[in-house]
């Protein structure tokens, strides 16, 4: 009977170290400059507010949780976003876009700027009583930096445009 628990337990001790290990909250090691998740989580700030230019269209993105702060931009036209990452308000171009445009906006999107590179996922609903534009029940948006580094914020939103 001993050398069955012991057959059991084992690979199942091994099994939860290895979970905890890969749950557990703890310092990114692999850059010069390591900073804790929460830091990493900080990075990401709230936009001040955007304003469309007359017959402009723009993607308008908040972070699913009650604070809803503005994370992510997007002008369609001009294929950019903006964010505010450590303070400061930076602009990315999109490098990539697939799916069928809703109003300058895809599905799924990548835009980047130096060492940050930004995905994009999201869904439009058209709604009955919403003229030039679209709601953006939920998305994600994957945050990540060279070196590896991931935050994936989920998103809600909407695209609007500005009439002339």
């Amino acid at each position: 009977m001993p050398r069955i628990v012991s057959k059991v337990i084992g690979p199942l001790a091994v099994m939860l170290l290895i979970a905890a290990c890969a749950t557990s909250p703890g310092r990114f090691t692999d850059t010069p400059n390591s900073i804790d998740e929460d830091e990493f989580a900080s990075l990401v700030g709230e936009l001040r507010p955007q304003r469309l230019f007359e017959g402009e269209c723009g993607l308008f993105l908040w972070e699913r949780s009650e604070e809803r702060e503005l994370v992510f931009f997007g002008r369609g036209r001009q294929a950019e976003g903006k964010m505010q990452v450590a303070k400061q308000e930076i602009i990315l171009k999109r490098i990539s876009a697939e799916g069928d445009v809703v109003l300058g906006q895809y599905p799924v999107q990548t835009y980047q700027r130096d060492d940050l590179t930004v995905y994009l996922t999201l869904e439009f609903e058209a709604r009955p009583n919403m003229s030039d534009g679209a709601v953006v029940p939920r998305g994600s948006l994957r945050f990540e930096q060279t070196g590896g580094w991931n935050l994936v914020i989920p998103v809600a939103g909407l695209v609007a445009c500005q009439p002339v």
